[in-house]
């Protein structure tokens, strides 16, 4: 899992922080969570960026948050 973390201020102010490596869980606990990402390639990590950048652009949600991303060498899913 990568996890993305976010602010989205209003329509025209969205802070995406950095990503969070969250791969090591068991029963769907997070036991370790690492910063910045070093574990993913740039191909993933660009796409990740742009995926949640265009997901938050598409929503009217606004306040702070997280999406998390499976990745699988450079295929991203949300």
């Amino acid at each position: 899992h990568i996890t993305v973390p976010f602010a989205k201020v209003n329509l025209e102010r969205l802070e995406i922080f950095p990503m969070i490596d969250t791969t090591l869980q068991w029963k769907n606990h997070k036991i370790i969570e690492s910063a910045p990402v070093h574990s993913i390639s740039e191909i993933a990590f660009e796409k990740i960026k742009n995926y949640a950048i265009k997901f938050l652009d598409s929503i009217s949600y606004f306040g702070v948050g997280a999406l998390e991303f499976m990745v699988e060498g450079d295929r991203v899913f949300i």
